[in-house]
This record gives C-alpha cells, structure tokens and sequence, in this order.
C-alpha cells in the first residue's frame, strides 16, 4: 500500500471545496472519498506547498550566509584599516628620527658612517611601512600621494645609488651596507638633509596626508585631535578591492 505525507492547508481547503471530498461516517471514524484526478491534483498542490516552504527556508538561510560574510568582511576591513594607519604612523616617526639623526652627525667634525648606516637602514624600513599603507588606498587624493611619492623616488634615483640605496620594482628602499659606507657625506646629505632632499620631499609629503586626516577627522568627528585619529584610519587607509 502506498503512503503518502499530506499538508495540513491542503487538507482544510480541499474539504471547504464543494465535491472535492465526499464526506461519509463509519462508526466513529470519518472518511473522504475523492476521485483520482482530483486526488492527483492534490497531491501536486501539495509539493508545491513544500517546495516553496523549502524555497524560502533556503532563501532565508542564503540571506543570513551572506550577513554574516558581510560582518566577516567589514570587521577584516576595518582591522586591515587600522593596521595600515599604523603602519603609517610608525613610518613617520621613524624617518623623523632617521633625518634627525643624520642632522647631528653632519653637524660633527668626524662623521660616523656606523650610526649613519644604523639610521638608514631605519629610515628605509620606515618608509617602507609609510608606502605600503598608502599605496592602496581606496582615497584617490592619499593614493595619488603615494604615486608622486614612487616618481620621487625615480628622480632621487642617482643620488639613491651614489648612497648605496636603491628603489625596488614593489617600490621598497633598500641599503647595501658596504656601499653606503663607501659613499661620500656630500651624497647623504642629498638624501637626508633636512633641506632639498630626498627625506625633505618625502617628508612634505606625508605631511600632506597628515592634514587629509584631520580634514577627515573634522568631518566625522568635533573631538579634540590628536595627531593621528581614528577617521584617519577609517577614511584614509581602506584599502582597494
């Protein structure tokens, strides 16, 4: 004998209908008598009740999958957000310690090339982490920054390789130790002086960018700012897709 799985609706409207069932009583018990075309049509109202239960359960579940992927997505966004201001903001401070350091011993009646490599080196992983977070920024003014910021480095190239430093094609600066070393003190300071150089033109720069985060800072927020902000984070450092 086949069994079939019934709908509950289905049942109630088709007992509501004028010969759809044929109601007789036995005993205590109520039966229905329906034809076979009609119990066909039935059965086929009945699988497309379930079917569009299962549609919108499967809708449902597909619009919650995508919520939380969005969530996932904004969170990951936003972390990767404000690693790069961070990023930025220790660029900055490291290349500001780098060209003050190098001030001191241009001021010095016997230059010292090991503190002065020491502080390239510096000044070139900072300015590295300055670069890698503004290079694909989704703010057209701050990416195009990091654009002239990559042509500056093309015009330094010359006086780069007299230093023994030089622009890979990511766009990083690298030292040659015994290089550098052997370069002349008139040739750092074409890079690190704090004047005309290449540290200066870096330098003018990234300030630039600091005044974006605080025009972006007034826009979103009447706080009081301090030098890097969090909207500079969120505005300035989302990276694009």
């Amino acid at each position: 004998m086949r069994n079939f799985t019934i709908h509950r609706s289905a049942v109630s409207r088709y007992m509501g209908r004028a010969g759809g069932f044929k109601r007789s009583s036995a005993g205590r018990r109520n039966t229905y008598k329906l034809g076979n075309s009609q119990f066909k049509q039935y059965l086929q109202e009945t699988k497309n009740q379930l079917d569009d239960l299962n549609e919108s359960e499967n809708t449902e579940e597909t619009e919650t999958r995508h919520t939380r992927t969005l969530s996932k997505y904004s969170a990951n966004k936003a972390a990767s957000s404000k690693n790069s201001a961070s990023k930025f903001n220790t660029g900055i401070s490291g290349m500001e310690d780098s060209t003050d350091t190098f001030a001191e011993l241009f001021g010095e009646d016997e230059f010292d090339f090991g503190k002065a490599y020491d502080a390239a080196v510096k000044f070139a992983e900072s300015y590295n982490n300055t670069y890698a977070s503004i290079r694909n920024s989704s703010n057209s003014r701050v990416s195009n920054k990091a654009n002239y910021i990559s042509k500056v480095a093309d015009i330094y190239g010359r006086s780069l390789d007299k230093a023994g430093m030089s622009v890979n094609k990511n766009g990083e600066l690298t030292v040659d130790k015994e290089r550098f070393m052997s370069s002349d003190v008139d040739d750092l300071k074409g890079i690190f002086a704090k004047r005309a150089s290449f540290a200066a033109h870096i330098k003018e720069e990234t300030d630039s960018i600091q005044q974006l985060s605080k025009m972006s800072a007034d826009t979103y927020s009447a706080a009081t700012l301090s030098r890097y902000t969090s909207a500079m984070s969120g505005s300035l450092f989302n990276s694009k897709l």
